[in-house]
């Protein structure tokens, strides 16, 4: 003979299934951190494709600020970080943070244009070859001149 379940069991079991996921969830946020933050030029301009790196709690994560200049790292364990941030054109920006379980930290970067560098370049004519045939023009300066 086949003995019915009471309804109620089904609904009881159903609901220590949802409170044991939620409770899951909700401590996976409580002890996680969450990095956000902008870049921007020198006048406040955001920076549209931001390469954006977060070293430390055991593994390097990436992100490419968005058109706003805007980036996030969410799930972050507690710990000790470097953020570097570059892009093509302007000098690099390095930043050391500190991320604690259930608290966000809020970022603004500012990258300046990187100086270009100036080259000085000597040049020395070295063998025997007629000015008259130098395909460009030239002008002859004597060495009392000079």
């Amino acid at each position: 003979m086949i003995y019915p379940r009471p309804p109620g069991l089904l609904f009881t079991l159903a609901g220590v299934l949802v409170l044991v996921c939620a409770s899951a969830a909700l401590a996976h946020t409580i002890w996680s951190g969450h990095l956000s933050g902008s870049v921007t030029d020198e006048h406040g301009t955001p920076l549209t494709g931001v390469h954006i790196t977060l070293s430390g709690g055991g593994a390097d994560r990436v992100a490419d600020s968005d058109a706003a200049g805007a980036f996030v790292f969410s799930d972050l364990p507690d710990g000790d970080y470097d953020l570097a941030a570059d892009l093509r054109g302007f000098a690099p920006e390095h930043r050391h943070v500190r991320i604690d379980a259930g608290n966000a930290v809020a970022l603004r970067l500012m990258l300046r244009p990187a100086l270009a560098q100036e080259a000085m370049v000597t040049a020395t004519k070295s063998g025997e070859r007629d000015v008259r045939t130098v395909p460009m023009a030239v002008t002859a300066v004597s060495s009392s001149v000079l």
